[in-house]
């Protein structure tokens, strides 16, 4: 840290503070020297630097609507060289989102028609406008009236008891 008087006023002002606030002779140390990173990273470097990143992003902004074949190309004319794997992590890191939009036609008045026909004879159901009509089968299965057993046991699955 040195002495007294090889420090500067704002290097004082630095240390009282931080001794006011509890911290030991060796984090204030750490602090004025610039050493308070602490350990390095464990794991595999990264093969790309934050410069690479950030021409990166600015390829991305210009066009978000390329391929990450196309990132990759022109990631690799400004000097980045990596994998297509890479590209997709750092756009992912960057807060875009990789996906192909699905576009599908619209339906044609035969499809709409045997849409509509299929779901009346199959499963009861009316359309009618934006609103939906349910029709009741004579078949439906008897939920609405069953019966508890009075000795306070438990039906068996798939019984039903009408009252």
């Amino acid at each position: 840290m040195g002495k007294t008087a090889d420090l500067t006023a704002v290097q004082k002002a630095i240390i009282d503070t931080l001794k006011q606030e509890g911290c030991s002779q060796s984090a204030v140390s750490r602090h004025l020297s610039g050493k308070s990173v602490g350990r390095k990273k464990c794991g595999r470097k990264r093969c790309t630097t934050r410069r690479g990143d950030r021409t990166l992003r600015k390829i991305v902004e210009k066009d978000r609507f390329q391929t990450l074949g196309d990132l990759r190309k022109q990631w690799t004319e400004s000097g980045v060289e990596t994998s297509r794997a890479t590209v997709y992590r750092r756009v992912q890191e960057m807060g875009y989102r990789c996906r192909i939009p699905q576009v599908k036609p619209l339906l044609n008045q035969k499809q709409r028609q045997k849409r509509l026909t299929l779901q009346r004879s199959s499963t009861g159901l009316l359309l009618s406008g934006p609103k939906y009509f349910f029709r009741m089968k004579a078949n439906f299965a008897c939920h609405s009236e069953i019966k508890v057993p009075e000795s306070g046991g438990r039906l068996g699955r798939g019984k039903c008891q009408n009252a």
